[in-house]
């Protein structure tokens, strides 16, 4: 049987006989590689440590308040800006 192939990769059989998919290899100027969520992503917080230098950690070790505000507004996570921001009020 052979196995089936998609446009960015292939199964093959592994050693327990299930399929395991196999990704085909991109060149660093894939169009794809531009347009994927978690490149953007990266690419936003390479931007504020440039711009910040340091994301900042509490002595607890979590991330500070300013950063995870940014990260949330950046990334449009309504759940994280309302958490923040209710725990912001109470402080």
């Amino acid at each position: 049987m052979q196995s089936p192939k998609t446009e960015h990769g292939s199964f093959k059989e592994a050693s327990n006989s299930a399929l395991m998919f196999q990704l085909q290899p991109l060149s660093n100027d894939q169009t794809a590689l531009a347009e994927a969520p978690m490149i953007r992503a990266a690419g936003k917080l390479l931007d504020y440590l440039v711009e910040h230098q340091t994301i900042g950690l509490t002595q607890t070790k979590a991330f500070q308040r300013k950063f995870v505000l940014w990260a949330a507004e950046t990334f449009q996570c309504r759940a994280m800006i309302s958490n923040a921001t209710s725990r912001l009020a109470r402080s």
